[in-house]
């Protein structure tokens, strides 16, 4: 019996929303009538998993991040992938960063907007410690697939801060890196350290050309205290950075009282502090809304997967199940459809399951 390529693409997009934490899962749950009828099917099973890891092995990766790029360019078209930050301007960044996916390490490239996390492409890491290899590899292939006005910030972690990246932004990727990190004993950083030691007074930070921002972030609860300064250099960078110091001090929680220190390096002159405070937390967007998410819908970090191209493949298909579901805002239907009923991640699932929430997708 010959099983197309558009259904077993379907099944897998539909194992996210169905919450299905192995391919196991997901065949015995293609085995019942109800599902045997969404997708026409007259066998015992619509696909079996052993069918889906066989297939896998052939199938095209370029294609399926052909896939995952639509998906980004229509994200993209109705304004999902665009950040606002609290003074009301905008940007659209993007986030790389490596993780573990059951034995196969990975960077993963993915765009964020105001409540979307749309995954992009996935690059296979030889070992840890070669994240900063393999996110240019991602950046080098997105260009390709995207063009070169995809993004306007790359967001990295602290182990990825280095010079080459920063200007590969600017000059090749038309975009400019931020990177939150606690080093002090980076250059442009142990600089910065140093002019805001000798600031004693508001009419020295305007002499330096030091801008300190102040307030309180409700959703964090936390109060916080940025200063910034403009051009700074780093020998044998050709461009000047917006060097940041962030002070977070925790108002609830066993941390309350207790000051966090952080800083964050960009090349973009125009950026506010406050708005670089924004950015460097919203990298944790890529830890939170997508590796455990995922994880959590489709067991993504196990290992009970061998193939490398298999679960190259399946993680990109599942990247653009993640952005569909995401998409859908299943868990508002649900909360609208239900009122006072406390809506849990399981509850969902069984709402979809039971076709209270319908999910549609085109298989072409």
């Amino acid at each position: 019996m010959i099983i197309s390529t558009a259904t077993i693409f379907q099944v897998l997009v539909y194992q996210v929303a169905w919450g299905c934490r192995s391919l196991l899962a997901l065949d015995q749950r293609l085995r019942l009538a109800r599902f045997r009828e969404i997708f026409s099917c007259k066998r015992k099973s619509v696909v079996s998993d052993s069918t889906l890891r066989r297939s896998l092995e052939g199938w095209n990766l370029d294609t399926l991040r052909r896939t995952t790029a639509a998906v980004h360019a229509r994200a993209r078209a109705e304004e999902r992938l665009t950040f606002h930050f609290g003074t009301g301007r905008s940007c659209r960044p993007c986030i790389a960063d490596g993780s573990g996916f059951g034995g196969l390490l990975a960077c993963v490239l993915v765009c964020v907007g105001d409540k979307l996390t749309c995954g992009v492409d996935i690059e296979p890491m030889r070992k840890r410690g070669t994240e900063l290899a393999a996110s240019r590899r991602l950046m080098e292939r997105a260009m390709n697939t995207m063009g070169d006005t995809f993004a306007t910030h790359l967001l990295y972690d602290g182990l990825m801060a280095d010079r080459i990246d920063f200007r590969n932004a600017i000059s090749l990727w038309k975009m400019h890196l931020v990177v939150k990190t606690e080093d002090t004993r980076l250059e442009p950083i142990a600089w910065a350290r140093d002019l805001f030691a000798d600031i004693h007074s508001k009419s020295d930070a305007e002499v330096s050309g030091v801008v300190i921002a102040k307030g309180v972030d409700d959703l964090r609860n936390v109060e916080y205290e940025v200063w910034a300064v403009r051009g700074v250099m780093w020998t044998e960078l050709e461009y000047p950075l917006n060097v940041a110091r962030v002070v977070e001090v925790p108002l609830k929680g066993d941390n309350a009282g207790q000051p966090q220190i952080y800083w964050v390096l960009t090349t973009d002159l125009t950026i506010l502090p406050s708005e670089l405070r924004e950015l460097s937390h919203l990298r944790w967007r890529i830890e939170n809304n997508l590796f455990k998410s995922l994880n959590a819908r489709v067991g993504s970090k196990r290992g009970y997967i061998r193939h490398q191209h298999v679960r190259i493949a399946l993680l990109l298909i599942w990247l653009f199940g993640w952005t569909i579901f995401q998409s859908c805002d299943a868990f508002a239907a649900v909360r609208l459809a239900c009122p006072g009923v406390k809506v849990t991640d399981s509850f969902v699932q069984d709402c979809i399951v039971l076709g209270e929430v319908d999910l549609h997708l085109n298989s072409s």
